[in-house]
């Protein structure tokens, strides 16, 4: 999903044909009901108490992860036009 949401928000291709806005919403509530913040938070708990051992990658790329979320949150919300709180 995210390789998706890149190529159709990020790209630079004029000819390529652009999102509608049910299209970006329909993302963005595919991204919400997927879970994945509740599975990042899973893992952060599972750390914190130790039961997940964190290598400096793991951690790199838990962190990298966390990111791309929020920047793809972000971006689809700009296209629809939303402010975030």
């Amino acid at each position: 999903m995210s390789a998706y949401v890149r190529e159709r928000v990020f790209a630079d291709d004029a000819r390529r044909a652009k999102p509608g806005k049910g299209e970006l919403a329909q993302m963005l509530g595919k991204m919400g009901a997927s879970g994945l913040a509740a599975a990042l938070a899973e893992l952060a708990q599972a750390a914190r108490i130790g039961a997940l051992p964190v290598s400096e990658e793991t951690e790199s790329r838990l962190q990298a992860a966390c990111a791309d979320i929020a920047a793809m949150k972000s971006a689809l919300m700009r296209a629809l036009g939303i402010k975030e709180r």
